[in-house]
């Protein structure tokens, strides 16, 4: 059957009711436009890359059933809702106080010709006294401004993917980048990135802690290991003057003194050798576990006192 008639738009318009109702879905519409807008404003503070929101979008379209705008549509909404949110932030930046805003910006500036935010997002090298000492002077210079953004942060509700965001902006491009935006964004990105490097730091602290630990745990076993070889070796060389004790003894001179058989006795088999010996014959074997214990306890013993010098006035001299 042909049809001889155009279709209407009346026509077109009540199939499209019939279909939306089927599927029990809604079309877009200034009222849905509006909820998109708000619900857009909120995934920003949780995603804040374009592509991940739209991703996010499409998930709310889908389980909401709403039919997917047009282009242009779509393009004024992410306008819109990027400006609201920029304008959010800008104003919640202009809060801080005066004091800490000339704290965070000091980072960016360059007089000595490198910028302290330079030096603070450059990568612990190794395990090594120096680099762990670096990185404890970052941390000491940016602990008060770490304790501000820890409250501070909160009232800008960002997630943390959002602030890690924010943080990875200031940390990849150059500190003359971040010179050229406005106030509100360098402080954005500066209090994210403060806030992200600090807990970094503190994990660099935690990891050359467990490379440290480890370390000295290898050298407890090697200690342990080498402690039994120099007995088992000492044990060798003592049963053959053990053998001659015994063979000696029966056929010692009895007209001897008490002092005079001591002396000959331990020509023989020194003193010192005696202990080691009966506990050989006892069925006693060497204490791994007790000499690498010995071990670790000398070396926390070094520590805490190391620990006790360098701790001035209550609190820790960075060595």
């Amino acid at each position: 059957m042909m049809l001889t008639d155009s279709i209407t738009r009346q026509t077109l318009k009540q199939q499209r009711q019939v279909i939306l109702k089927l599927f029990d879905a809604e079309d877009w519409s200034a009222k849905q436009a509006e909820l998109t807008e708000n619900h857009l404003c909120e995934l920003l503070r949780y995603y804040p890359k374009v592509h991940d929101t739209f991703r996010q979008l499409l998930v709310y379209f889908d389980t909401h059933k709403i039919v997917f705008p047009t282009y242009r549509n779509l393009q004024d909404l992410f306008t819109q809702a990027l400006s609201k949110e920029d304008n959010r932030l800008n104003q919640l930046m202009l809060l801080i106080p005066h004091s800490q805003q000339e704290q965070l910006l000091e980072l960016i500036n360059n007089e000595d010709g490198i910028s302290q935010l330079n030096t603070i997002h450059s990568d612990q090298k190794d395990f090594k006294y120096t680099a762990v000492k670096a990185e404890a002077a970052k941390a000491w210079g940016i602990t008060d401004l770490y304790l501000f953004t820890k409250t501070f942060l909160p009232t800008l509700k960002l997630s943390k993917k959002a602030i890690r965001y924010y943080a990875d902006l200031a940390e990849q491009y150059a500190a003359s980048r971040l010179r050229r935006l406005n106030k509100p964004q360098q402080l954005l990105q500066i209090i994210c990135f403060v806030y992200h490097r600090y807990q970094q730091i503190m994990d660099n602290f935690i990891t050359s802690f467990m490379f440290h630990t480890r370390y000295i745990m290898d050298a407890g076993k090697i200690h342990a290991d080498k402690a039994m070889a120099e007995h088992n070796s000492n044990l060798v060389v003592d049963l053959p003057k053990l053998a001659n004790f015994l063979k000696w003894f029966p056929h010692r001179n009895p007209d001897l003194s008490h002092d005079e058989l001591n002396q000959e006795a331990y020509k023989i088999l020194p003193e010192k050798e005696f202990s080691t010996l009966v506990e050989f014959l006892g069925g006693s074997t060497f204490d791994k576990k007790s000499s690498k214990s010995g071990f670790l306890f000398g070396v926390i013993t070094l520590i805490c006192s190391l620990f006790e010098t360098n701790f001035i006035n209550g609190s820790i001299c960075l060595l």
